[in-house]
């Protein structure tokens, strides 16, 4: 079976997807790289077959990995982060209207995208910091006002208002809800706010 890293040939003594992995990754992070994606006799390989890799004999004749620098993968996913967050701002709103209309089929499938959307922002931190080697206790960004501001002080807020949003849901508070949501309110603050810091990581992220 023959091994490849960014088209270079790799020596793989063991015909197995775990043996080529460990091999693979280890060149990689030689060099400061991660892999990111995967591929057998040409066919793309998921995620969850290489999480699950193991010392089975393969079949293949050729297995190819793809890197890249952590450092642009971990700015790209910030970045792509805020444009979804900028995007969530009128989800959060439609959410709003819905509740203080009644539609509420149409405001818990609003809310179901919106609480996603805000796991996936504190993942894309913790996880982004994470491969870099980095605490999230140690982030820091540009306030509005122009000093430094602590992100995990942010990220805590958010937990808690996380929390409240489904108080709000299991106690059927559609009115705090609603104000939560709406233009002006907290959960619109914070998606600005967030915009922002995820910008900035962002570009502090490519530059180290």
């Amino acid at each position: 079976m023959k091994l490849y890293l960014d088209d270079v040939l790799l020596p793989c003594p063991i015909d197995t997807l775990e043996g080529a992995l460990d091999v693979a990754r280890q060149a990689a992070q030689q060099t400061g790289r991660v892999i990111i994606e995967a591929e057998w006799d040409g066919e793309p390989i998921s995620d969850a077959t290489l999480e699950t890799a193991d010392a089975s004999p393969l079949s293949k004749h050729e297995v190819r990995f793809r890197s890249t620098d952590p450092r642009a993968l971990v700015s790209t996913a910030m970045h792509e982060m805020a444009d979804v967050l900028q995007r969530g701002l009128e989800v959060q709103r439609q959410t709003a209207e819905a509740l203080q209309s009644g539609q509420m089929e149409l405001a818990f499938g609003n809310l179901t995208e919106v609480l996603d959307m805000w796991q996936g922002v504190r993942r894309s931190v913790e996880d982004g910091a994470a491969l870099l080697g980095l605490r999230v206790e140690t982030l820091v960004f540009n306030g509005e006002d122009g000093t430094s501001e602590i992100v995990m002080g942010h990220v805590g807020r958010l937990s808690d208002l996380l929390t409240d949003i489904r108080t709000g849901v299991a106690g059927e508070d559609w009115s705090s809800l609603a104000d939560l949501m709406s233009e002006g309110g907290e959960m619109d603050v914070q998606a600005r706010r967030w915009v922002g810091i995820l910008k900035q990581l962002g570009e502090q992220f490519s530059a180290r």
